[in-house]
């Protein structure tokens, strides 16, 4: 069991969409990959596997949410994110396909994000992409990256 940081570990946000009116407070990522929480109310959790490929939330011994696999396959990135603009592209087809409601909110907040590093300039992505309502362009000279958050 490795327990995680909430800087660095997008489970986290996920959960924080998932939970709706609770948030976690701790996060331990077990070898099988199935994910134990506590939250800030005091309940406890598990992340794990349905036999579709998709990854079951349970809260207090109870089925909560289901997290499509590839959306639990984005929040399980840590050290092997990929570049940036891959990883927007990977966004981009995820925000095109059939989510459920709370995983496309998720989707967008990632996008959000991103796009905030990318208008401060803390990352660097030279990517023309089109994400739902979200257009990020740049024309390759630093600090002229036009995002469009509708």
């Amino acid at each position: 069991m490795e327990f995680t940081a909430k800087n660095n570990d997008l489970i986290y946000g996920a959960l924080e969409v998932f939970l709706e009116h609770d948030s976690p407070i701790l996060v331990a990522r077990e070898e099988d990959q199935s994910v134990s929480f506590s939250t800030f109310l005091g309940q406890d959790g598990k992340i794990e596997p349905l036999s579709s490929g998709d990854w079951e939330i349970i809260l207090e011994g109870n089925p909560f949410y289901t997290i499509e696999k590839d959306i639990f396959d984005l929040i399980s990135l840590q050290e092997n994110t990929p570049p940036v603009e891959t990883l927007l592209e990977n966004l981009a087809e995820l925000h095109k396909g059939n989510l459920q409601d709370k995983s496309k909110i998720l989707v967008e907040t990632i996008i959000r994000g991103l796009a905030r590093l990318i208008i401060d300039q803390k990352i660097v992505a030279d990517v023309n992409i089109q994400l739902g309502p979200f257009l990020i362009a740049t024309n390759k000279e630093i600090g002229n990256v036009k995002i469009v958050l509708n």
